[in-house]
């Protein structure tokens, strides 16, 4: 199904807008993930609770 919808132009369209976007937004982060310090050690505080630890390991 997903294929037929993609062969429609309007829906193509908009699938490739919204792909367009989530790569934006994925870069974005990872970027600020690379250049941030603060933002690094809150997300990997996060990680580190989410599978048990009390600290991530650095």
């Amino acid at each position: 199904m997903f294929n037929a919808l993609t062969r429609v132009r309007p829906m193509a369209a908009l699938g490739e807008a919204v792909a367009g976007r989530l790569l934006r937004t994925t870069i974005v982060q990872v970027s600020r993930y690379l250049t941030g310090d603060t933002i690094r050690a809150a997300a990997q505080d996060r990680v580190a609770a989410l599978v048990g630890r009390s600290s991530p390991c650095r």
